[in-house]
């Protein structure tokens, strides 16, 4: 009898050694990309890894069709991942994303980029000025308090936004209309 449990106790405790030895000396883990930003010329895109702490291998295939990026930790162990522990990445392509497909070549998926400030391959700086107009005009429609206007910088126009001072003690209540009027009529050109 003695030997029965002495046989149950090593036999769990070979289980749980193999157990943490699988968890633990894992090679290599795919990495999965939570966003793309894109450069408004598409030459360069801003990946947000869902980990963080890494040693990365990253593969990249161009096409004409598309762009893959698979992405691997080579750290051994367990890793922290997801939006609580992201790092960035910046790709450099040869050409312009274009019509391309991003796609995160770990998981197969296709990415949505957004392009900043704007998709300067899709739209014009023209267009660019009349949506940042557009904005301006929506967030003075929603509250005529706030300052806000198109200012020419040295790579092109953009948004500026004072909300103003508030006495102390006080602080504004509702929807920031800079965000919805900008989900509006800048968003599209980011696409």
């Amino acid at each position: 009898m003695h030997r029965g449990r002495a046989l149950t106790m090593s036999t769990g405790v070979v289980l749980w050694t193999v157990t943490a030895g699988l968890l633990f000396s894992a090679c290599s883990s795919k990495v999965a990309i939570g966003e793309a930003v894109a450069s408004g010329d598409g030459t360069r895109v801003f990946l947000a890894l869902d980990s963080c702490g890494g040693t990365y291998d990253v593969v990249v295939k161009e096409s004409a069709d598309a762009v893959s990026v698979a992405v691997t930790d080579q750290r051994p162990g367990l890793r922290l991942s997801g939006d609580a522990c992201q790092e960035g990445w910046t790709l450099q392509l040869t050409e312009p994303l274009g019509d391309r497909e991003l796609i995160d070549g770990g998981r197969n998926v296709a990415l949505d980029v957004l392009y900043e400030p704007w998709n300067q391959q899709r739209f014009s700086e023209a267009e660019y000025r009349a949506a940042l107009e557009a904005t301006v005009s929506c967030i003075l429609a929603a509250d005529p308090e706030v300052d806000a206007s198109v200012v020419d910088g040295p790579t092109g126009p953009y948004l500026t936004v004072d909300l103003g001072d508030l006495p102390d003690g006080q602080s504004r209540v509702g929807p920031d209309p800079d965000f919805e009027c900008s989900m509006t009529h800048l968003d599209p050109l980011r696409r």
